[in-house]
């Protein structure tokens, strides 16, 4: 079993963030892209896609697993792409 299920109420809250980013993430977001740009980062995710449904990964062996992966980083791009509009219009102001 995962330890993220193993541990559940302590894996469902924010673990990397320190006190001072918990009170402004929007920081966290910009620190987010100034290390990457949106294109760098849509390139990671399909390099991760790549590596995990061309290989024999047995994480990922069954098609509901490989369904899962694929709307998760359609999320996670959702994700970034919300917040570089975020962080661009913090920016303007």
């Amino acid at each position: 079993m995962s330890i993220y299920k193993q541990n559940e109420s302590f894996y469902n809250q924010p673990i990397r963030l320190t006190e001072e980013q918990k009170k402004d993430p929007i920081q966290v977001i910009d620190d987010f892209f100034d290390a990457f740009e949106l294109a760098s980062s849509r390139e990671q995710i399909a390099d991760w896609l790549q590596c995990a449904l061309a290989s024999d990964n047995v994480q990922f062996a069954e098609p509901l697993q490989r369904d899962r992966i694929i709307l998760f980083a359609e999320k996670i791009e959702e994700l970034m792409e919300a917040a570089l509009i975020i962080n661009s219009r913090k920016k303007r102001k």
